[in-house]
């Protein structure tokens, strides 16, 4: 029996190895900006003039992912569809920095029939103090079948982005 153990277990790894998947995983978290952002946070994101363009609820996980639901992902009638949820990695880029790129696929709708994948580039900064953070986003868009990961497409638009943690109270 041990020898058909030893034949079968790897002849069945060389036979499935090119048909499992292997998840990817996100950049390594690095610097000492992780164990003070990994969290949620409640944010305003405002455009170049200032003005309140939506709200968010942001999540950096300790393994490097970020998710991101938005006030917006309903769709602003006379300006753009609904689109879905965002998500992409993070990593620390300094002791307080991080930078993070996220994708969202827009839907079809009533401003316009094309769906597109909507990248959106973060550079932001973590108080140590407060936990409170400001990132610069930076919105580009592609063709469904374009390369939002690598690929250079439409810029969208320039947004601040001020956010507060999500605590518990204290007991």
């Amino acid at each position: 029996m041990s020898q058909i153990k030893r034949f079968f277990v790897p002849l069945v790894a060389l036979c499935l190895g090119p048909f499992t998947t292997v998840p990817v995983q996100s950049a390594p978290l690095n610097g000492a900006c992780s164990s003070l952002l990994a969290g949620t946070y409640l944010s305003n994101v405002t455009d170049q003039n200032g003005a309140l363009s939506s709200r968010s609820i942001l999540t950096f996980h300790d393994d490097g992912n970020l998710s991101v639901i938005d006030s917006n992902q309903g769709g602003a009638p006379g300006r753009f569809n609904q689109f879905t949820d965002i998500a992409g990695p993070w990593s620390c880029t300094g002791r307080d920095t991080f930078t993070a790129r996220v994708l969202d696929f827009s839907l079809a709708g009533t401003e316009g029939p094309d769906l597109f994948v909507v990248r959106a580039d973060y550079t932001g900064k973590i108080d140590p103090q407060t936990r409170e953070i400001n990132i610069n986003l930076k919105l580009y868009a592609f063709p469904l079948t374009g390369d939002p990961i690598n690929g250079v497409g439409v810029f969208w638009g320039e947004f601040s982005v001020n956010a507060q943690r999500v605590a518990l109270p204290a007991n």
